[in-house]
């Protein structure tokens, strides 16, 4: 059973990794590196290669086993090393990556996901014979996890418009709420930002009642279904003023206003 996370925190499990994505810009950048730190109680080994992903207008991550067209891969202009690591509890470990060839790329975007595959460890043939006969059966299940970091390179102006569309408030049961959104986006480039959500009353006062972090629409795509859980709402009245929703690039300072959109209550 493999088990695939694209890596937009800083923590996955036990494995510490910084920064949470590789962007090359073809025109200056060579190398980066990738920190890892194995935080938990045992050692851990990772296999490192390249997979090329597709995310869906829902958000879900599919593995794609050919280059889809639309899709430009960056694994063919990258080379990393080690190929695999084995951290010991509260070790840490470097993995550089290096760009190719920067002078063949095309204008626009390159994406790849760097992956991490833990490595399963092997137990004494005698400790699974045991465990197979206290179980009644010889057949076991072992979750394989992997990690993937976004790694993009880009050439040339980056063009990018992004829109807010569509948005609806929904409730779940009696206590959940959540700002359903379409993210729309044309241009060369990706977006990846953190989206916020406030509340205006009719007096004016703004309220901060969303947050969500690590949100990308990826350049071989033009639509994202996304929705925000709606959260501090004791002393909120969903049933008028406005919901803001403001989407903006990630970092401090200078980070950019992507799009901006509202939903009257």
């Amino acid at each position: 059973m493999y088990l695939f996370s694209i890596s937009d925190v800083f923590s996955q499990g036990n494995l510490l990794i910084h920064p949470k994505r590789l962007n090359f810009d073809a025109k200056k950048d060579r190398v980066k590196t990738l920190n890892l730190t194995n935080t938990g109680k045992d050692s851990a080994t990772y296999k490192i290669s390249f997979v090329e992903i597709k995310m869906t207008p829902e958000g879900e991550i599919k593995k794609l086993d050919s280059i889809l067209p639309g899709h430009r891969s960056a694994s063919e202009y990258l080379r990393y090393f080690p190929k695999t690591i084995r951290l010991a509890p509260n070790e840490s470990q470097l993995i550089k990556v290096q760009l190719l060839n920067a002078g063949q790329l095309a204008e626009g975007e390159y994406r790849s996901h760097l992956y991490l595959r833990a490595v399963p460890k092997v137990k004494p043939m005698e400790q699974q014979r045991n465990a197979s006969r206290e179980n009644g059966m010889g057949v076991r299940i072992t979750p394989v996890f992997g990690y993937g970091i976004t790694t993009i390179i880009r050439k040339g102006e980056p063009k990018l418009s992004v829109g807010l569309e569509n948005l609806e408030l929904e409730s779940v049961g009696e206590d959940l709420r959540f700002l359903a959104m379409d993210m729309t986006r044309t241009g060369n480039v990706s977006s990846y930002g953190e989206i916020i959500v406030q509340h205006i009353s009719e007096n004016g006062k703004k309220s901060r009642i969303g947050l969500v972090k690590g949100v990308a629409v990826y350049a071989d795509a033009d639509l994202r279904r996304f929705k925000v859980q709606l959260k501090d709402l004791k002393n909120t009245d969903l049933t008028s003023g406005q919901l803001e929703v403001s989407y903006y690039s990630m970092g401090q300072p200078g980070r950019e206003l992507y799009a901006q959109s509202t939903l009257e209550l």
